[in-house]
Parts: structure tokens; sequence; C-alpha cells
């Protein structure tokens, strides 16, 4: 008997916040009392497997993206895994030229279209029981290059240059897997841990420990918030 597709089903999105304006974390000149937040994207579908995403937010404005996201995954929801792993482009393609919202172009648009493409490779690696990366690694060079918008590109790199840098390098991919299996992706996070460590190391000693969290911060760590705060 033929396995069924599999298929969204639903999507829940979340409004993640902690406030670290209370503070002042992370803040600088331009950004004086952020409020470190998330847009999370859970795609649900009939097999309970799982695509997630996640989009970086600072606060107020945390609820303009969840609607933005939750509007767009109208168009994904219904729609099986095969549809989009024969051509990624064609949903992203879907979304940002949608003819009733291109007009919108960038900022909150863009940033929600990108989330419901990201839990929608996020799914993709899931059904195979791969890290993103190892996904991405096994595809064809040509069809990496089939899934990036080129119209707005092509002056300063071709499609066609793309494909040749990519199979100009898969002669190195099994000692790169192997190194990528080893330690893992060097993202962002690690980065920044990194960025931390030096600092500490560099900083000169404090008289006295930090203040303790505030009971606000403490209480909002570790659960789902989905009731916006107002602007500072």
């Amino acid at each position: 008997m033929p396995q069924s597709p599999i298929t969204i089903t639903a999507a829940e999105v979340i409004d993640l916040r902690v406030p670290t304006s209370d503070q002042m974390l992370g803040s600088d000149p331009f950004h004086k009392a952020p409020d470190y937040s998330s847009a999370v994207l859970h795609l649900e579908t009939n097999t309970g497997l799982r695509g997630v995403s996640v989009v970086f937010t600072v606060g107020a404005g945390t609820d303009w993206m969840c609607h933005g996201i939750r509007d767009l995954c109208q168009l994904v929801i219904g729609t099986t895994l095969d549809e989009f792993t024969d051509s990624p482009f064609q949903l992203y393609r879907r979304l940002i030229d949608h003819h009733q919202l291109r007009w919108l172009h960038d900022g909150v648009f863009r940033m929600a279209a990108g989330t419901v493409l990201n839990a929608m490779w996020d799914l993709w690696a899931k059904s195979l029981n791969q890290p993103l990366w190892k996904l991405l690694v096994d595809l064809e060079p040509e069809f990496v290059a089939d899934c990036i918008d080129w119209r707005n590109l092509g002056d300063a790199l071709t499609r066609e240059e793309a494909i040749n840098l990519l199979q100009a390098r898969r002669a190195k991919v099994s000692e790169r897997e192997a190194a990528m299996a080893e330690r893992g992706c060097d993202g962002l996070a690690r980065r920044s841990s990194k960025r931390r460590a030096r600092t500490r190391r560099s900083a000169p000693c404090r008289s006295a420990p930090p203040s303790p969290p505030s009971s606000r911060w403490a209480a909002s760590c570790g659960r789902r918030r989905r009731t916006g705060r107002s602007m500072r």
C-alpha cells in the first residue's frame, strides 16, 4: 500500500519574548531598551513531523511578524512536502511574488516569507533524518542554483558561475563532511560564545557581582509569551 505523502496540516506561530530591557541587556545607541524576542513557526504535518523556524526580533513589532507568518502560512497548509522538494523556488516565488502581497516587498513581509521557507527546509531535512547542512551538501549544484532568485544578483554572480564554484569544491566534500560531523556547524551562537569567552578573559575583575535578575525576568524565561509589551 503506497504511503501517504507528508502534508502540511496546520501552522502554530508563537510570540516568544524575554524582558532583556529590564537590565538593558543587548542595548546599544539605536536599540536603547530591546526585549530580545522571536517569532517561532511550527508547521505541523499528517505524519507527526514538524518543521520549525525562528525569526529574531527585539520586542514591539513581534506581533506584526507573527501575523505576517500566520497569514502567509495559508499558502502552504494543505500542500505536500513533495511539492516543495521538487522545486523549492516555486514556493519562494509563490510567497514573494503573490499578486496581492508583492507590493509590500521588504521588511516584515520578507522576514515572514523567509520564516515559512526555512520551516519547509527544516521539515525536508527531518523527513530524511538528516541535519539540514547534510541535505544541502547532498543536493546537486544545479538544484541549489535553481533555489536562488537571480533577478537581482546576475550582475554580480550568474547562475552558471555559482554552479562552477560549487562543482569546483565538490572534490573536498568528504573532508568537509567529516569535519562538520565532528565539530558541528559553526553558526552565530557558536561565534558569539567565542566572543564572550574572549571578552571575559580580557575584561578587568569586578569588585562586586552583577545584580540578580528581576522577578519578571525569572518568570518570563523558559515560557511562551503570547502577549506583547508596550513600546518604550
